[in-house]
């Protein structure tokens, strides 16, 4: 099962984060990940995750649940990104948002990438402060309720 949050933002709200909704929808997605994990179900989450922080709060998640978890990072030249997201502006559906250049450009700064050991299957991070441990981390980035991490 896929899930993405820019599948939503747009429909819902016509912006791809509209006064923080963004986290509230990833939540709720995680949400139906952390169930359709319990179900036995694989799951991809299609959030970007552009924060180390992210992908080791749901690396602990994922082993949390008897699941295994993978970051997928394709590196790519910032002229090659370019080219490719403005060839696929041609083919989207109407109401679908627009990045410039610029803002394109902007993000790529803002991502932590990943590292071999990350790569591997391997991100053991210790969840910055002042969070006690990655389920009061994810209660605050995600919205999510502890309690529905729990163990079952």
């Amino acid at each position: 099962m896929r899930l993405a949050p820019d599948d939503w933002m747009m429909p819902l709200f016509g912006h791809p984060d509209v006064d923080g909704k963004r986290a509230i929808v990833e939540g709720l997605l995680l949400r139906n990940a952390v169930d359709a994990l319990r179900l036995g179900v694989s799951v991809i989450l299609d959030f970007g995750f552009w924060h180390r922080e992210e992908r080791a709060a749901l690396y602990w998640l994922a082993a949390r649940l008897g699941a295994d978890a993978r970051t997928e990072f394709l590196t790519v030249d910032p002229e090659t990104q370019w080219e490719r997201v403005d060839g696929r502006w041609a083919q989207m559906p109407p109401g679908t948002w627009r990045i410039s250049r610029e803002e394109l450009m902007a993000t790529r700064d803002m991502v932590d990438e990943p590292g071999d050991d990350e790569l591997a299957g391997r991100l053991d991070l210790t969840p910055p402060e002042p969070h006690r441990d990655w389920s009061t981390w994810i209660a605050a980035r995600w919205s999510l309720p502890p309690e529905a991490l729990a163990k079952t």
